[in-house]
């Protein structure tokens, strides 16, 4: 059961801006606390898309909320979860109390697989001994994910010494859109791009033709001082730099 009550911060003695005008802005505190009235601390609230965490008084603050009606969802690990509408149709700011009752939660089992990638086809090209050694720029599985990013272009986006060029249509045959990598030498000098050991002419012209789902990590060389010896003597262009993109496929064992 959940009990809850909207009020203008005024009846709790704190001051409301006079302005009613339709483009208004109000501050909505959201007091989370148990049956008991005991504050809960550390409890989510989510308010149309923007989120807070209440603090030790069992309060989270959301400010500069339009005026209408707001979907709010309240949660906490051992609790159950509990959603309504708040409707600010006047000047703020407005506190919400909400109580939230104990409630069974069940965590599923996570079962991690080890896996020796010793055997894989990352380690037979030499991955892990050029990581070792720091040789170029490489993103792990963990910097990707950080970056967040949806297209591979966006991975590489920021790197120094390396920018992508979109293609603009200069000469017949050109396709608009496309994304090239390039040095910080000039748009012309492109780097050449392998996708698990294999040189991919289509990557090269079109570094956003992947996505960056199931790519677990990138070395960036960016010229042939720092290209790997195997990587430096195909004739691709490497004058310009080399980018070897691993993806899920590389862990598997070398056949």
């Amino acid at each position: 059961m959940i009990r809850s009550r909207l009020l203008p911060l005024l009846l709790l003695g704190l001051a409301v801006g006079a302005s009613a005008q339709e483009d208004y802005r109000s501050d909505f505190i959201v007091g989370v606390q148990t049956p008991e009235g005991e504050p809960i601390a550390g409890a989510t609230v989510l308010v149309g898309g923007r989120g807070a965490s209440t603090n030790a008084e069992g309060e989270a603050t959301l400010r500069d909320l339009a005026p209408g009606r707001h979907r709010v969802q309240v949660s906490f690990l051992g609790y159950e979860t509990r959603t309504l509408v708040a409707r600010l149709d006047a000047p703020g700011p407005w506190g919400l109390i909400v109580e939230l009752d104990e409630g069974a939660v069940g965590l599923d089992e996570v079962v991690v697989e080890a896996r020796d990638l010793s055997r894989s086809r990352l380690a037979a090209d030499g991955f892990f001994d050029r990581l070792d050694l720091g040789l170029g720029r490489v993103l792990t599985r963990e910097e990707i994910e950080r970056k967040a990013p949806i297209r591979l272009g966006d991975a590489l986006t920021g790197l120094l010494g390396v920018r992508i060029v979109t293609n603009r249509v200069s000469a017949p045959g050109d396709v608009p859109g496309r994304s090239a990598v390039a040095t910080r030498r000039g748009a012309e000098c492109q780097m050449a791009i392998y996708l698990d050991g294999v040189y991919s002419p289509f990557l090269t012209d079109d570094v956003d033709a992947i996505t960056a789902q199931d790519v677990v990590a990138i070395e960036v060389y960016r010229g042939p001082t720092q290209i790997p010896t195997f990587y430096n003597q195909l004739g691709r262009g490497e004058g310009c730099g080399v980018i070897l993109v691993w993806t899920s496929n590389s862990l598997s064992d070398a056949q």
